[in-house]
């Protein structure tokens, strides 16, 4: 436990210390460089045919959009060789999709945005022999994944979708086969502590962490960094100072996290420029890409960068200031926020 009274920047350096010496022991996969300039490489692959003005998208242009995007980023020349840059055919592949108010867009064609995303994942990952039965798709609870279209289904040998509890408001009568849904152990967070999800604890071997493009009034961007807010049991003691006292860096710092964290694909197929985290149709927009790097913090800098550039086109005002984490992230090793340092690859399919 860290003491309430030490010095934020005081513990942040001392994490950054205790992380370099982790990594140094070849413990933890660095996040960032996948590129011989050593940038971090993220690839925004866009077609501006995969969707249409209703939401509704070509299922074919998106599987391009995967495949071509993760042999991008690997600078492999076939699927089976990129993906073992990242995991083996005995890993059990976690997908960490973000639920949050998606029960706003049920009823249209964006709802569907994410199992289609998934969808063309296994199809991509099936090229390198890795089966659907060795993955998990999740949130923080079931509930949130109907919203998304998904069925709950936690019988293993087969795909798994469920949810860290089965509702957030349990009902006595609802059996879970999952409990205790989080950690016994307590990860220091700051001065305070958390649990994490034993399906990400105790069920996955490896992540790739599935965030989607919108703005937060509060950290200015929902994106992969954040999205760790769903894998955690106390979120809502770590939204002061916009997300930064303690917050989204140290939660991101947490061992666990770090060790199993593979990939970033951002579920750009649409943004959200003002009111996030929940989706607000009046405030979003048809972008027709996906984001993708090993890099967290080089991720969300762009995804940043887009949302500030449309929030300009709509006259208002830019969200960066409030996105002070990402600095924060880059001071204790999480990867870059410095533009200088991210190597931006464009793909038009």
């Amino acid at each position: 436990m860290i003491p309430r009274k030490q010095n934020r920047r005081k513990f942040i350096k001392q994490s950054a210390v205790a992380t370099t010496g982790i990594l140094l022991a070849s413990k933890f996969r660095m996040f960032g460089s996948t590129s011989s300039s050593g940038k971090s490489r993220v690839i925004l692959a866009h077609s501006d045919e995969v969707i249409d003005e209703s939401g509704r998208v070509n299922p074919e242009l998106l599987q391009q959009l995967v495949d071509e995007s993760i042999l991008k980023l690997t600078g492999k020349r076939d699927l089976e060789k990129a993906w073992s840059n990242y995991f083996t055919k005995d890993d059990i592949i976690g997908l960490k999709v973000n639920g949050n108010s998606y029960s706003v867009l049920q009823g249209t064609p964006m709802a569907e945005h994410y199992p289609l995303i998934t969808q063309s994942l296994f199809r991509s990952l099936g090229k390198a022999d890795i089966p659907d039965n060795n993955a998990i798709i999740w949130e923080r609870s079931d509930e949130e994944l109907k919203s998304m279209g998904y069925p709950i289904q936690k019988k293993e040998g087969s795909l798994r979708i469920m949810g860290t509890h089965v509702e957030r408001r349990r009902s006595e009568e609802v059996e879970d086969d999952y409990q205790p849904w989080f950690s016994s152990t307590e990860h220091p967070v700051g001065d305070k502590t958390t649990r994490v999800s034993n399906i990400l604890e105790r069920d996955c071997t490896a992540l790739i962490n599935l965030p989607a493009l919108k703005s937060h009034r509060l950290s200015g961007v929902t994106g992969a960094l954040k999205n760790h807010y769903g894998s955690i049991d106390n979120p809502r003691e770590f939204h002061d100072n916009e997300c930064c006292s303690p917050g989204i860096a140290e939660i991101n710092n947490i061992p666990l996290i770090r060790e199993k964290h593979r990939l970033v694909i951002c579920n750009a197929l649409m943004g959200l420029r003002e009111g996030g985290p929940r989706w607000d149709l009046a405030n979003l927009w048809m972008e027709g890409s996906l984001i993708v790097g090993e890099d967290p913090v080089a991720v969300d800098t762009v995804i940043l960068q887009m949302i500030d550039k449309k929030r300009k086109e709509a006259g208002l005002q830019p969200v960066a200031p409030r996105a002070r984490h990402l600095q924060l992230c880059e001071e204790i090793g999480l990867g870059y926020s410095n533009p200088e340092k991210i190597n931006l690859i464009k793909i038009e399919v």
